[in-house]
């Protein structure tokens, strides 16, 4: 798998590096705050970070639900994926495009990866069909600090969505993309991406499965399945606003570049053989009608 995963990735970087560093198919006038780069593991360094993931249930998320036993098709065996400041920005070229204010997430000291989710359900007639597609990112100093960014995407990829939360979840989340950030230790604070009027968007260029699809054994997704996955993209200026809480700045902008980052795509089809996805169901049912103040406080976002 290691060597199939190499020559996977070689074609990709090769053509990155060709365009100047930046995603393959990204606007050339879509200059990010931060962007993806490689770097060898430390001896022991994934295995401790995927067992603090699961012990700690880190990767559990609005929309999505918890992925924390999938981090180890999600890190990939080679290479952590660390975001650090655009060096384009130290000489930007003419109408490259950055947000006013404090551009900070996710930033550097955060770890991040993306999902495909489709989830289909034939409970009902005609069948359901819910798509996610988009990116998360963790503080590694601090897993109660997270953030993410879902669109609905019938495809393996989506173009350039505007962000605004509660307009997703007033339309049952079959259109749009929603987002926001989370901290849990105290003071407990909760932004949210409800749109503004520049940018704001977020859109995955390049999605690349790889290796088997195999069956999920555990979590939200049980009897479904799973196949790593390699997905691009931006987070073009997302705003967040701060809507409870007192930590931190506000707003904040959410503005990255992603370069084939580890991720999974993870089907599920219910109820047989995706017999638990009634949980996720009613759990997004009613997040839909919480409270920011209160969807902060969901089992999701305790653990």
């Amino acid at each position: 798998m290691r060597r199939a995963y190499l020559l996977l990735l070689a074609a990709p970087l090769a053509a990155a590096c060709e365009n100047g560093g930046a995603d393959p198919g990204a606007a050339d006038t879509v200059v990010t705050e931060y962007v993806t780069v490689r770097r060898a593991w430390n001896p022991g360094e994934r295995d401790s970070l995927i067992a603090h993931i699961i012990q700690n249930r880190t990767w559990n998320f609005p929309y999505v639900g918890d992925v924390s036993d999938q981090a180890s098709l999600m890190l990939d065996p080679d290479s952590a994926v660390e975001l650090v400041p655009n060096p384009a920005l130290a000489s930007p070229s003419p109408g490259a495009a950055r947000a006013p204010g404090a551009l900070r997430v996710p930033g550097g000291g955060w770890t991040t990866a993306g999902i495909d989710s489709r989830i289909i359900d034939n409970s009902q007639s005609p069948p359901d069909t819910t798509d996610y597609l988009g990116f998360f990112w963790y503080n590694n100093g601090d897993n109660s600090w997270k953030g993410f960014v879902f669109a609905a995407a019938p495809g393996t990829t989506v173009a350039a969505t505007f962000v605004n939360t509660t307009a997703f979840d007033a339309g049952g989340h079959n259109s749009g993309a929603g987002g926001g950030e989370f901290r849990l230790a105290a003071p407990t604070t909760y932004w949210q991406g409800d749109g503004w009027v520049r940018r704001n968007t977020v859109r995955v260029t390049g999605n690349i499965g790889f290796g088997g699809v195999t069956t999920v054994t555990t979590g939200p997704y049980l009897g479904g399945t799973q196949q790593t996955a390699l997905m691009s993209g931006q987070l073009d200026s997302v705003r967040l606003d701060r809507l409870s809480g007192t930590f931190g700045t506000n707003p904040q902008y959410a503005s990255a570049t992603f370069t084939f980052v580890g991720s999974i795509r993870l089907t599920c089809v219910f109820p047989t053989p995706c017999t638990t996805n009634t949980l996720r169901a009613a759990a997004a049912a009613r997040e839909g009608r919480m409270t920011p103040a209160r969807r902060a406080e969901l089992p999701w976002s305790s653990r």
